[in-house]
C-alpha cells in the first residue's frame, strides 16, 4: 500500500499544508496570538518568511509582470508591434532595465541588482514592486493629460466652427438666400481646381506630342536617307 501511494503521489503536483490551531480551547473566531506564533515559529514558516523577505520578497510571472509595466517602456526607435515569436525574457529586461535605471535600493541592498530573471518569474528586491507601481501610475496620468489635451482642442474647435457659420448666416441674413454666397464660394474653389486640372492636361498633352514627334522623326529619318539612295540608283 505505501508503494502504491508513492506511485500516486509521484503522478501528482502535491502540496504541503501546515495546519494552525488558532485556540486550545476548541472555539470558532477565537485567536490565541501566543499560541499561534509558536506554532508558526516551530513549524519554520516565520524563518522562511524572512528568508525570502531579506533577498527577494516580490516575484511576478514573466507574461504577467510584461503586461503590466510594459507602458513604462519608452522604446528609441518607432514602436512596432512584437513578432508573435519573440522572447518574453529579452523584452523584459529592456523594460524592467529602463523603468529601475533611477531607482535608489535600500542600504543592504546596494550593489546588487533590482531584480532577477528566473526561468518562469521575475524576482524583485524590497521596495522595487513600489517604485515600478508609481511609475506605472505617473505614466497613467500622462497619457490621461494627452487625452484630454486632444479632446479638449477637438471641442473648442467645433465650437469655434459653429460660431464662424453663426457669424457668416448672420452677416448674410439681410441679404437674401444664405445659399448663393455658399454656392458661390463654392463654386469659385471648384472652378480653380478644374482650371489647374485642365492646365495640367495641356501641359501633360503637349509634352506627350513633343515627345512622340521626337521620336517619330527619329525614326522616319534613316528610311528617308535609304529611300533616296535607291531612287538615285535607278534613275
Amino acid at each position: 500500500q505505501l508503494t502504491r501511494l508513492m506511485k500516486n503521489l509521484e503522478h501528482t503536483k502535491s502540496r504541503y499544508i501546515r495546519c494552525i490551531k488558532p485556540n486550545t480551547l476548541k472555539k470558532p473566531l477565537l485567536m490565541q496570538h501566543s499560541g499561534t506564533v509558536e506554532q508558526l515559529r516551530c513549524a519554520g514558516v516565520i524563518a522562511a518568511v524572512a528568508i525570502t523577505r531579506s533577498s527577494f520578497p516580490s516575484r511576478l510571472e514573466h507574461k504577467a509582470c510584461l503586461e503590466r509595466y510594459q507602458v513604462i517602456f519608452r522604446p528609441e526607435k518607432p514602436f512596432r508591434p512584437r513578432p508573435k515569436n519573440f522572447d518574453v525574457k529579452e523584452e523584459l529586461q529592456k523594460v524592467l532595465g529602463q523603468a529601475l535605471s533611477d531607482f535608489v535600493p535600500q542600504e543592504q541592498d546596494e550593489g546588487k541588482d533590482s531584480f532577477v530573471l528566473g526561468k518562469t518569474r521575475v524576482y524583485f528586491r524590497a521596495g522595487v514592486l513600489e517604485f515600478l507601481e508609481g511609475k506605472r501610475v505617473d505614466c497613467f496620468d500622462l497619457w490621461a493629460n494627452d487625452i484630454q489635451r486632444v479632446a479638449r482642442g477637438f471641442f473648442v474647435r467645433k465650437v469655434t466652427r459653429a460660431i464662424k457659420l453663426a457669424q457668416i448666416l448672420e452677416l448674410y441674413k439681410d441679404k437674401g438666400d444664405v445659399a448663393i454666397p455658399i454656392q458661390s464660394r463654392w463654386r469659385i474653389v471648384m472652378a480653380q481646381k478644374e482650371v489647374k486640372k485642365r492646365k495640367y492636361d495641356k501641359l501633360h498633352g503637349f509634352a506627350s506630342m513633343l515627345e512622340q514627334k521626337r521620336s517619330s522623326s527619329i525614326t522616319r529619318s534613316p528610311l528617308r536617307k535609304v529611300g533616296k539612295l535607291n531612287l538615285s540608283m535607278w534613275c
